[in-house]
């Protein structure tokens, strides 16, 4: 197995990290859930949207999959291909 050399993992991250930057200063809705030995999530607006037209950005510290799930005007799953115990971060952009 042919292993990804520390440097550019070095730079993957620290364009993540601007990335997440960026996305936090534009996003609608943002946060941070807290999984424990979990798969899904549910995130629920405070105030509901006026149409399911928004994308979610999700940023995890491992490289597991992920999709959203269950999205309505009111909120959206969060859903791990594993069970995971950790924290994910999202952004809702409308």
């Amino acid at each position: 197995m042919l292993q990804v050399p520390g440097v550019v993992l070095d730079e993957i991250n620290a364009a993540k990290a601007d990335v997440e930057n960026i996305l936090a200063q534009s996003s609608a809705v943002n946060g941070t859930l807290t999984f424990t030995a979990e798969t899904t999530q549910s995130i629920v607006f405070a105030t509901p949207f006026a149409n399911t037209n928004y994308r979610v950005y999700v940023t995890l510290q491992d490289f597991i999959d992920y999709r959203i799930t269950n999205k309505t005007t009111t909120g959206f799953d969060i859903e791990l291909n594993v069970t995971y115990t950790g924290t994910v971060q999202y952004d809702v952009f409308v």
